[in-house]
Formats: structure tokens, sequence, C-alpha cells
């Protein structure tokens, strides 16, 4: 089974160098440049990872985050931000996205990242 990841982030070249990135190891990319756009994709077909950023016009990543939890709680959400501090790490954790990652972030820590949130949707053998 190939790992449906979704990417929601309002800047054109963070969408494409995560596209690069991890299509390279075999996963399955969708972009949204909104939320807007991202529910529609989850809702048409569900992906098993959201990377979100957290600061978009429109509703923000935490807004998505609560929604994808609500709606689709078998996904997994990382979200992206420019600004990390406890308090939006807090709110994160409350609204059940595990994982917040600083922007901009290493490439192969990011894959490194995305591999160990994959291994909760592959068979174990």
């Amino acid at each position: 089974m190939k790992i449906k990841i979704l990417i929601v982030d309002d800047e054109p070249g963070i969408r494409k160098l995560l596209s690069l990135i991890l299509s390279s190891k075999d996963y399955l990319i969708k972009d949204a440049s909104n939320a807007g756009d991202a529910k529609d994709i989850i809702n048409d077909d569900t992906p098993h990872i959201v990377i979100s950023d957290m600061k978009m016009p429109g509703e923000d990543g935490l807004q998505l985050l609560k929604w994808i939890k609500v709606n689709y709680p078998e996904s997994s959400v990382i979200i992206m931000t420019g600004h990390i501090d406890s308090e939006l790490t807090d709110n994160v954790h409350k609204a059940g996205g595990p994982i917040c990652v600083a922007k901009p972030f290493d490439n192969s820590e990011m894959l490194d990242l995305v591999a160990q949130v994959a291994t909760e949707f592959r068979p174990t053998l």
C-alpha cells in the first residue's frame, strides 16, 4: 500500500519542495494552497498524512487540524510553522496533532519524520 500525503501551504515553493522530496520515497502526493481546497481533496480521497502550514489566508493550519480530527481521525497531521512557541505547540497537541515542525525544515529530517508517521499505516510483518 502506498502512503497518501496531502501538502497544504500557501507558498508554492514549499509545496513543490515537499512534493519532490516525498515523491522520491514513493509516497502518493497531492497538494493544496489553502484549507478549503484541502478539505475538498480530503473529502474525495482521504490521505494518510496531512502536512499543513500553520499560517495561511482564510482558515489556518490549526483550524484545518481540528476539522480533520473531527471528520477523519485516522489521518495524521504534521503542522509546519515559521514560529514555534510553547503556546502553539500546546494548541497543536490539544487539537490532536502530535507534531509541529519549524520552517525552514531540513529535508532529511522531514523525510525521517514522515517515514516515522507512515509506519502507523503500514502493516507489520
